[in-house]
């Protein structure tokens, strides 16, 4: 994250990091993916699996992997 202001605990949510590029992402969609017929949305932050997806507060040095399969 780059960040030149003050930032509030809101805007650190993943889901406002798509917003920004004008991309979706939530627990059923990443970017022009869709969860259906067999294939899921797994999000896994720091070796973890979260399922907060887009409302995920990130963190300085977080490793977040988004898997669609």
């Amino acid at each position: 994250m780059e960040m030149s202001d003050i930032v509030t605990k809101d805007e650190t949510r993943l889901g406002n990091f798509f917003r920004i590029w004008g991309k979706e992402f939530n627990s059923s969609r990443i970017l022009d993916k869709v969860s259906s017929q067999g294939k899921n949305i797994r999000m896994i932050v720091n070796g973890n699996e979260n399922k907060e997806f887009e409302n995920y507060l990130m963190k300085d040095g977080d490793k977040i992997e988004i898997i669609y399969k």
